[in-house]
């Protein structure tokens, strides 16, 4: 069976929550799908030069903290955005028409506040351009809790 289906996980900064990388994989496993990374990093003016230098180091040290997360379980791909992170999700999502699901890998924290509804972040404006959810997995001791 050919995987077509596509799963999002979205990052803001180098912080790798383990429990969202492997609910992305879980969840890539059981639909077939799979996993493309997206970091989207906040900076207001780079040269094209400093700003490719900067994904490239940026990718390999994501690589290197998802290898032994995600290894050859999944098919997986990594895609650094550097400026604005609204502006740059948007120009990504020109190239992808859908995805099966989104995983936000960040700090849940970040992105919610006690009542569990989305704050002013830039992500809660993508909701509805991804047309599908987008997942927030808590740390096994929040969720039993």
């Amino acid at each position: 069976m050919s995987r077509h289906r596509k799963i999002i996980v979205l990052f803001e900064d180098l912080e790798v929550r383990k429990e969202a990388v492997l609910f992305a994989v879980g969840l890539a496993k059981r639909t077939n799908a799979e996993i493309l990374f997206l970091l989207l990093l906040k900076f207001d003016s780079l040269s094209a030069e400093d700003s490719d230098r900067l994904k490239t180091q940026y990718r390999d040290v994501l690589g290197h903290h998802l290898e032994n997360l995600v290894g050859t379980l999944v098919p997986s791909s990594i895609v650094v955005k550097i400026g604005d992170p609204l502006s740059e999700f948007y120009k990504f999502m020109s190239d992808y028409s859908s995805f099966e699901s989104a995983v936000w890998g960040g700090n849940e924290h970040t992105v919610k506040v006690r009542s569990g509804l989305w704050t002013g972040h830039w992500l809660s404006q993508v909701e509805k351009v991804l047309g599908c959810p987008v997942l927030i997995p808590k740390r096994k001791a929040e969720a039993e809790s």
